[in-house]
């Protein structure tokens, strides 16, 4: 949705622009120092054979603010062959400053850069692109057997792309990509990984060096040696101490330049005994250095109290600056840090945390989800657009915005029942105390394989979890391991998935790969011609996989028959109707049936958006949608074998 994706890049290129002032050399676009950009254009071509895509998505538009003074103008610099620049539409605000609008014409498939100037000189550019309707072949690295594989002795991580990746943070640097996890396999110290597009990925080192591996870590430390001394020494305190790995990372820019590094370690695994600490790094890669302990946790009134690890960094629009972080025990916590030091705001000491001399709110800041969760991420968005109008009789009018904090987290058994969930909160602080069973599911277990003998797919979605939120080139994404068994032996992959909202403002999660799509203004056309209308589709409703429909299994049969913007079409299932649905705003749908056969409806709400779907070998288009009580997912991905 052309809307959406314009708020999100707006916000992002503010939010960029107000950490390169704050020192940090990492923004998304080369910086245009005299102009405000407010709006990027998102322009696609339609390069199938069938032409079914909106025209309008092949338009968008360039908006900037700038100091009237400036005489600031903007021309395509190269790329003259996709796109047209049209002359701006130029407002004056009456306040010294200036609007304005180009509108953006696509012509073909490629990238183009738009130059600035300000007062006839060169001020700066931004690199755009104009992408196809439908992914093309992204090229996807083979998930194969062997990813725990070492070389160099077993002391190097040998990194293959998206192999050994768990609890990942992404983020972009001077027109990178950056992964950080968990120590998963090879040296200790958080694996860091490096890609030009989000979907290739090589394995660069270790952010924090001299931390041993499996084998030469308890000797190190105990030898007086590794990088987290300080960390170490507070730990083996413990007489069950006998955990190396360093957990959960997180890194953003710091204050005064380079880059903060937020990494935990526990006594054991599974034990609420835990340290965050913080590193610096002048380089993204590192090496990064201790700093200081941010909290600690004694392991003591487990039920009641948070577990220090799983850190993850949010600001709110006045640049303040949160920690949310937790781990089953005690549920999701914040903290909020002094954004200069990137340490405690509220100047508690780890003496104070080492002898519990406080409560738990002095001591670990404020509650936000309660029960089995983990791996939390905070995001701000703003005017977010919601719908809760007449769906047959759509009005644009109708549509009110809302901005405010995503909260993600993990719920559940990491090895048997994991799955993703999601809070909205208009504060930064408060979500509510809410237990995380009864937060809006976003992902689950399952697979687009129609059987364990189907061989269209090469892997499930398995326990999938422990995500990042991240905003890049326009597109919003979770990043997340997935589990991939290979011959009964496990494997943890980096995989990255588009979400979107629903117009009830909640997420929706592509149940596929991200293939260099971005979401776009959906056709009725598209839904019911594509594929003819087919679909394969999944249910998660159930915790564990094999308790929901069909094992959690794809099943065929699914179809979008006629109707669509302004009215009803039918869904049928196996040939049966069992319902209606309803494509309305730019992508937003709604699907009311009954999939089960138990005689009642249900209500789900989603987002129609392109994908590159695995099992039939193309881009099409994806739906991913959830029940009004935010506790079933029901994914449709087109089946073009069936329309054969």
């Amino acid at each position: 949705m052309k809307k959406i994706v314009s708020a999100v890049l707006a916000f992002a290129l503010l939010a960029s622009a107000a950490l390169f002032a704050a020192g940090c050399s990492s923004e998304p676009y080369n910086a245009v120092s005299v102009a405000q950009l407010r709006s990027l254009p998102a322009v696609f071509v339609d390069t199938s054979e069938y032409g079914y895509a909106p025209e309008e998505i092949g338009t968008d538009t360039l908006v900037y603010t700038y100091q009237t003074a400036q005489n600031v103008t903007v021309g395509i610099e190269s790329g003259e062959e996709h796109v047209t620049l049209s002359e701006p539409a130029v407002t004056d605000n009456g306040n010294g400053t200036s609007t304005a609008t180009h509108t953006v014409q696509a012509l073909s498939v490629g990238d183009y850069r738009l130059r600035f100037f300000a007062n006839g000189e060169e001020d700066g550019y931004v690199d755009l692109a104009v992408r196809p309707a439908y992914p093309e072949d992204p090229h996807f690295t083979p998930l194969e057997e062997g990813g725990n594989r070492y070389y160099g002795g077993g002391n190097t991580n040998k990194g293959t792309n998206d192999a050994n990746v768990h609890d990942p943070v992404v983020l972009e640097v001077n027109g990178k990509f950056y992964c950080f996890s968990t120590d998963n396999a090879g040296d200790y110290g958080y694996q860091v990984r490096e890609s030009d597009d989000l979907i290739h990925w090589e394995y660069v080192g270790t952010a924090i060096r001299n931390c041993g591996n499996a084998e030469s870590a308890p000797g190190l430390y105990e030898r007086g040696g590794g990088a987290l001394r300080e960390v170490y020494e507070l730990l083996a305190e413990s007489p069950d101490f006998d955990c190396y790995t360093l957990w959960a990372p997180e890194v953003v820019p710091a204050a005064d330049g380079g880059y903060w590094l937020y990494g935990s370690w526990t006594t054991t695994f599974g034990s609420a005994r835990s340290v965050i600490f913080q590193c610096h790094a002048d380089s993204i890669t590192g090496p990064y250095t201790f700093v200081d302990i941010v909290v600690y946790t004694t392991g003591n009134n487990a039920n009641s109290r948070p577990n220090a690890i799983d850190a993850s960094i949010y600001y709110d629009p006045e640049g303040n600056m949160y920690m949310s972080y937790g781990s089953f025990f005690g549920g999701i916590w914040c903290l909020e840090l002094d954004p200069e030091t990137g340490l405690r705001a509220d100047g508690v000491t780890l003496e104070q945390m080492y002898y519990e001399q406080g409560t738990e709110e002095t001591l670990y800041g404020t509650r936000l989800v309660n029960g089995s969760v983990e791996g939390s991420v905070v995001t701000y968005k703003e005017n977010v657009p919601v719908y809760n109008g007449d769906l047959a009789e759509y009005d644009a009018s109708g549509v009110s915005y809302k901005s405010g904090y995503w909260l993600m987290s993990s719920a559940d058994g990491l090895s048997v029942d994991y799955n993703m969930r999601s809070l909205y909160s208009a504060q930064p602080t408060d979500f509510g105390g809410y237990d995380a069973s009864v937060a809006n599911r976003v992902g689950g277990s399952f697979s687009w394989k129609t059987s364990a003998r189907d061989t269209s797919v090469s892997y499930n979605f398995t326990r999938p979890g422990h995500n990042d939120m991240l905003s890049a080139r326009g597109v919003d994404l979770l990043a997340y391991h997935n589990r991939i068994y290979f011959n009964d032996e496990r494997y943890h992959y980096l995989f990255l998935s588009m979400y979107a909202f629903d117009s009830q403002g909640r997420i929706v999660m592509s149940p596929n790969r991200y293939a260099g799509e971005a979401v776009r203004a959906v056709s009725a056309a598209e839904l019911t011609q594509l594929s003819g209308g087919n679909y394969d589709f999944c249910l998660i409703s159930e915790d564990n996989p094999a308790d929901n429909y069909n094992g959690g299994y794809a099943t065929e049969g699914l179809r979008l028959v006629a109707g669509g913007t302004g009215s009803a079409g039918t869904l049928t299932f196996g040939g049966k109707e069992v319902g209606e649905w309803y494509l309305y705003g730019e992508n937003w749908v709604c699907v009311s049936a009954d999939l089960l056969g138990t005689g009642s409806r249900t209500t789900y709400y989603g987002a129609a958006m392109p994908a590159w779907i695995d099992a039939e070998a193309r881009g099409g288009i994806t739906l991913s949608l959830l029940s009004e009580d935010g506790q079933t997912v029901l994914f449709c991905n087109q089946n073009f074998s069936a329309a054969a």
